[in-house]
Parts: structure tokens; C-alpha cells; sequence
């Protein structure tokens, strides 16, 4: 039977500007039945142009390659949730960047790829019905517990809220920077994905910032738990639909992160310890 490969559509806001995106560099090859009967998506990253690739060649190197494969083994094995990668394969082809760089190939596998920003794309370039399917699918999928719940799409962004939210929580913890926190790299199975300008703080600083295009440090260390909740705003409004038609958009929102506040500190007092001892003193090392 013949397989399909595919790479996805999704819109997004990057650095706080709504755009329309994809998959780039990168394939679904097929998903993958686990022992526990979880069902997680195998990708292909730089493996070539995709329609999606925006006048860019599609490849990845291998230091990036490798960069991407130690972070994620090591946030997985520092018992936060993360793509998993599975090997690196060198492409023997020159990669041409700010000077030739040696190819690769990264095979990694998630739960799943869908995204806020897939969300977003369902919202803006689709319509109603398109957004209820994907809503119905990412349940069934991700969180069949809610699956016979009276309001799906508003029980899907609680949890996605509550895992969102002790995602970051958990980066805190160990003094991880993401580095592109745009909506479309926020997983609505939460778990960290697309490593690119990440690192972690060897020095405690709430400004540090890694990205060299973050300009204003909008996705610093310190500021990461204030865009998680932007994000999550901006995935509640393509939700809105699905929720309450009746009720007025802002009434709505502020009902629904007016909760969000409370788990906020309900997470920041779970790591009391580490806040207490770091956000008083930016000089301390971790």
C-alpha cells in the first residue's frame, strides 16, 4: 500500500505577527503505534524543499542537527516532555550558510505536530466545519478522556492551559531558554519541540535571551511564563467559535484566563523553592 508523506500547513504569530507558514524543511513519514498503544508522528527534518519552504533549500546541518538531538534527549531525560530524537544521518551534501556546512538529516518522533498555529490556519483560511474536525481529531487523539464532554473545544483548552502552563513551569526549573516561542511552535500536547536558538542559563538572569533576531528579548527566560499565556490567548480565539457563539469574544476570555491566573501561582508556589531562591538575586548560579 502506498504511503503518504506530508508536511503540514499551519499559520502562526512569530515575534507577535500573524503570518502564514508550514513545514519548511520537514516530512511526516508516518506514525508509529507504541507498546502502550500511544500513537506518535515519525518526521524527517532537512530532508528538502517542501512546498511550504518559502524560497529556502529545505536542508539542515549537522551541527544544528546534533544541537537539536542532545537538547531534546536531555529535556526528555530531565523528565520534561519533548520530541524525541531518534538518529542523524549525515547527507554528505555542503550546505551553503554563512559559509559550506556539512548536511544532515534529523528523524525524530512527537505525539503530535499539531500546533496553536494549526489552530490558527484552521481559523483564518478555513472555516467552522474545518475547525471541528481538527478540534474532534486532536482530542480523539491526544485527550480521549473528553471525548464525550458537552463542551469539547473548551475542555480541550483547559488542559492544554494546565500542560502549557507546568511545560514552562518545568523550563524554569532548569533554567531553559526556548528561544522562538511563536505560536506555532507551541504543541497543543505540550511538549518542546523545534530546538533552534535554545540553551540553558549558566548564570541566572531573567533577560537572557538567545535568539539573535529577539531584538526586544520577547521570548527572554523571564519572559517566557507572559508568552505562554499570550500564546494560549491567541489559541482561545480560534476556539471562540467552537465554545460560545452567544457570548461577547472579551467576556469570554476574560472568564476563561481569569483561571489561568490562578494556575499560574498555583505552579510558581509548586516551585516556590527554585523562584525564592533566583528571582531575589539575578547573580546567583543555577
Amino acid at each position: 500500500k502506498k504511503k503518504k508523506i506530508f508536511s503540514q500547513a499551519y499559520s502562526g504569530h512569530q515575534f507577535g505577527h500573524f503570518t502564514n507558514l508550514g513545514d519548511g524543511r520537514a516530512m511526516i513519514i508516518g506514525e508509529y503505534l507504541l507498546k502502550n498503544n500511544l500513537r506518535v508522528d515519525i518526521q524527517l527534518k532537512g530532508c528538502g524543499i517542501t512546498k511550504y519552504s518559502r524560497g529556502g533549500d529545505g536542508k539542515a546541518t549537522l551541527r544544528s542537527m546534533l544541537k537539536e538531538y542532545i537538547i531534546s534527549e536531555a529535556i526528555h531525560y530531565l523528565k520534561i516532555p519533548s520530541s524525541r530524537s531518534l538518529a542523524v544521518f549525515k547527507t554528505g551534501e555542503k550546505i551553503n550558510r554563512e559559509n559550506l556546512k556539512d548536511g544532515a538529516v534529523l528523524a525524530r518522533i512527537m505525539n503530535s505536530h499539531i500546533r496553536v498555529g494549526t489552530f490558527e490556519y484552521a481559523a483564518f483560511f478555513g472555516n467552522k466545519n474545518y475547525l471541528n474536525l481538527l478540534t474532534n481529531y486532536t482530542v480523539k487523539r491526544l485527550y480521549p478522556d473528553i471525548i464525550s464532554s458537552n463542551n469539547i473545544a473548551l475542555d480541550l483548552l483547559e488542559i492544554v492551559m494546565i500542560k502549557q502552563i507546568d511545560l514552562v513551569a518545568n523550563w524554569f526549573r532548569v533554567g531553559f531558554i526556548h528561544g522562538v516561542m511563536n505560536t506555532d511552535n507551541t504543541s497543543i500536547s505540550a511538549e518542546t519541540f523545534d530546538y533552534g536558538p535554545c540553551a540553558f542559563m549558566n548564570n541566572y538572569n531573567p533577560n537572557t535571551t538567545y535568539s539573535s533576531i529577539d531584538y526586544y528579548q520577547r521570548y527572554s527566560y523571564g519572559n517566557q511564563s507572559k508568552i505562554v499565556k499570550w500564546n494560549l490567548s491567541r489559541f482561545a480565539e480560534t476556539l471562540l467559535p467552537l465554545i460560545d457563539e452567544n457570548k461577547p469574544k472579551c467576556y469570554l476570555c476574560h472568564e476563561l484566563f481569569d483561571n489561568m491566573e490562578d494556575l499560574n501561582k498555583h505552579q510558581k508556589s509548586k516551585h516556590k523553592e527554585f523562584f525564592d531562591k533566583y528571582e531575589k538575586d539575578d547573580t546567583k548560579t543555577l
